[in-house]
């Protein structure tokens, strides 16, 4: 006789899951998809987001490059900025001037229509005497650095502002100024060429005898990379300005001995310039013989052999 079978347990009903919980605390999937999507790919989801619902919000739109310049004048009209904003302004302001420069001569007639105003807003500050010296000295630098033409109208104020300077700036602001390109040339790491780059930049709205006279000050405060830098001034437009710079860099070798490396390079640079340029030099690079470092020594490179392989080290 079997034995009966005895029930089975009741089978378990299935774990319902938790809900999800919303609201409060969710994390958005798009914005985390965006915050962690690479720039460029960022910028072309961008792109092709205002192409394809021909938005034109204040999101997708970069600051407009004459309100900038305005807003730059009046920063300067009220001097109560303070130095990390005016940096981070200029910064943003020679960004935008270079890419309105780009589009004008792509042929964008809005873009040259900005230029023009923002030439004006220039002339208004300038003719309204609302500009400081440093304030022409820096408004040249971001025309220059953006590829623009500095105008006449800056020129002249420059010139004017230098020939009767302020009573409160009258004999320390050239002292100033060259104290602080000398520490500029500290920050630059002691590269000639982006002290160079600043300078140019810097005296472009100055008139060619102030620059003559600042570089010359420069000069005669011996350090190497200012020499370095102002020797790329020997090939300025400006003829008057590169012989000027001539004669200090060799009034300089006749009292502080040269690095031999300077001479070389006005070698080098002999070639480039024309036929009277070249006879100005050749005095300059004799008189700096005359007082000349001996050259720095570099080490060979040593041959190591491994095998069948040589390296150099």
């Amino acid at each position: 006789m079997k034995k009966a079978s005895k029930p089975g347990k009741p089978a378990k009903a299935p774990a319902k899951k938790a809900p999800t919980k919303k609201g409060k605390g969710r994390v958005n999937p798009i914005l985390d998809l965006m915050q962690n999507m690479d720039e460029d790919l960022l910028g072309m989801l961008l792109q092709s987001m205002r192409k394809e619902t021909g938005l034109a919000s204040e999101l997708f739109r970069p600051e407009d490059p004459v309100e900038l310049f305005a807003e730059y004048l009046e920063a300067c009209t009220q001097g109560n900025v303070d130095d990390d904003e005016k940096n981070e302004l200029l910064a943003d302001l020679v960004e935008v001037l270079d890419e309105l420069k780009v589009d004008s001569n792509g042929g964008d007639p809005d873009a040259r229509g900005k230029i023009q105003a923002i030439y004006d807003l220039l002339d208004n500050a300038i003719e309204g005497h609302s500009l400081q010296v440093p304030d022409l000295m820096i408004t040249g630098k971001i025309l220059s650095d953006s590829g623009w033409v500095v105008p006449d109208s800056l020129k002249q104020a420059m010139t004017e502002a230098l020939q009767a300077p302020p009573p409160d700036m009258e004999g320390g602001s050239g002292r100033d100024l060259v104290s602080s390109l000398l520490e500029l040339a500290d920050q630059a790491g002691q590269n000639p060429f982006e002290v160079y780059e600043y300078l140019n930049s810097l005296l472009a709205s100055f008139p060619p005898e102030a620059s003559a006279m600042l570089l010359s000050e420069l000069i005669a405060g011996k350090k190497p990379v200012i020499d370095q830098a102002v020797a790329g001034f020997l090939l300025h437009p400006d003829a008057a300005l590169a012989q000027s710079v001539a004669e200090g860099l060799a009034v300089s070798a006749s009292k502080t001995p040269v690095e031999s490396s300077l001479i070389e390079r006005l070698v080098r640079m002999r070639p480039w310039l024309p036929q009277t340029r070249q006879t100005q030099l050749d005095a300059t690079i004799r008189a700096m013989r005359l007082n000349a470092l001996p050259p720095v020594k570099t080490e060979s490179p040593k041959v190591v052999k491994c095998g069948c392989a040589s390296f150099f080290l």
